[in-house]
């Protein structure tokens, strides 16, 4: 039964949870809330900001390049979602299979995965100077 009660438990989750809510926070809902707001202005050149409300959405219902973007996204969403699930589960059904090899299999799925985390540092991917690619 769930207790109303705090405890010393509830204070130690909240300080685990913390760093991944300002994390979040930071980086997901407070651009994703400046956007929207931004979206509702018309910015000139001089950098004077004009409200025009839903005025640029109902643009966007009329642009040709918006609705092809639209379009091909949906293709390819359509597209690859079921064609990646189906070849994820025929892999994972057929690595759970026994048979000769099937360790080397494994192996062959994951050693990718581990090389490229201890790659990644060494490549200059976390620098801030773009001087070799991932």
């Amino acid at each position: 039964m769930f207790r109303l009660t705090r405890s010393p438990d509830w204070l130690f989750a909240w300080m685990l949870l913390l760093p991944a809510v300002v994390l979040l926070t930071n980086f997901t809902y407070i651009p994703a809330i400046r956007s929207f707001i931004n979206s509702l202005f018309f910015f000139s050149e001089d950098g004077s900001a004009k409200f025009v409300a839903a005025e640029n959405f109902s643009d966007l219902l009329y642009d040709d390049v918006f609705i092809m973007a639209l379009t091909n996204n949906a293709w390819y969403a359509l597209i690859t979602v079921p064609v990646s699930m189906f070849l994820a589960l025929t892999m994972a059904l057929w690595v759970n299979e026994k048979f000769l090899g099937r360790s080397a299999l494994r192996l062959s799925f994951f050693v990718p995965t581990c090389c490229l985390w201890w790659r990644l540092p060494i490549s200059g991917c976390f620098s801030t100077r773009r001087t070799s690619g991932c």
